[in-house]
């Protein structure tokens, strides 16, 4: 049965069909264990707002989750059109500097190999936890296992776990989750329509779980941490801003360098003040580019 329902919802995603595939995923959540960790007070993660426009935020409102949702038209990794989350990454053993998953993760241009001359300011918020979030998590991909021990320990720790149910559920359990898994760490995205299947699976999940979030591998760092969307109830609720930045990316080819803008004197009363550094030079640009 496990097998003919992941290759309908397969076949939907081809052909493109929306309502059958919500049907299908809400069936496919009906008959597997979803994992759930729990992520603990004080951890620090970061998220980024490109200032497309050549704004600047000066709150926390503004840098954290869209509030226009009305203006989000594609699909994301884990969120429908005109749904906001609040994505955001972790560091890890193999990443401390969580500003260089974000920008792999917010442009574009990357995921989709461009080379392109380009200058983009962005404003990076860390936040850190004030209470304990509870999260699914899908860390059964295969090569984000073999990059990165820590999703291999949770790989392990929950298999463990699946193996003390029953045969057939072991089975549904094992073939749903490498499934999922598969999806979130999906890499060749070549339309917002890529995204569907997790979208739906975390429309879904925070519909039907009532989770503070979703831990996924990070796909643009080659699997080094994870990612985490949470609702915007979660965000809000459980999350503190401690501190701010901007900075400018710049990219060349297949070059990029990234360049100090301002950083936030205080954060208060989630109120950001900036203080402006000075800007890389065209000097260092033409030399490093």
């Amino acid at each position: 049965m496990i097998d003919f329902l992941l290759r309908d919802i397969q076949l939907a995603h081809s052909q493109k069909d929306i309502s059958k595939l919500e049907v299908l995923i809400n069936q496919l959540l009906n008959v597997t264990a979803i994992p759930i960790v729990s992520i603990v007070k004080h951890v620090p993660l970061e998220r980024l707002r490109n200032n497309y426009n050549g704004e600047v935020f000066y709150s926390e409102e503004e840098i954290s989750f869209r509030r226009d949702h009305w203006n989000i038209n594609e699909f994301g990794r884990a969120n429908f059109p005109n749904s906001s989350k609040f994505y955001a990454s972790l560091a890890s053993k193999y990443i401390s500097d969580i500003r260089v998953v974000n920008v792999f993760e917010t442009n574009k241009e990357f995921r989709q190999n461009k080379r392109i001359k380009k200058r983009q300011v962005f404003t990076s918020g860390q936040w850190i936890t004030n209470d304990t979030l509870n999260v699914a998590i899908f860390p059964f991909f295969r090569n984000a296992i073999l990059y990165n021990e820590e999703i291999g320990f949770h790989s392990i720790k929950f298999s463990e776990i699946i193996n003390e149910f029953n045969e057939e559920q072991k089975k549904i359990y094992k073939k749903a989750l490498k499934f999922i898994s598969y999806y979130f760490a999906l890499k060749d995205i070549r339309s917002h329509y890529d995204y569907a299947v997790s979208a739906y699976i975390s429309e879904l999940l925070f519909d039907k779980y009532g989770i503070d979030g979703i831990l996924y591998p990070t796909v643009r760092a080659e699997f080094k941490t994870y990612n985490l969307v949470l609702s915007p109830e979660a965000s809000l609720s459980k999350l503190t801003l401690i501190n701010s930045a901007m900075f400018e990316l710049f990219m060349n080819g297949k070059k990029a360098l990234v360049g100090n803008v301002a950083i936030a004197e205080n954060v208060i009363d989630n109120n950001i003040y900036w203080s402006y550094l000075d800007r890389t030079s065209e000097a260092v640009l033409n030399k490093l580019l």
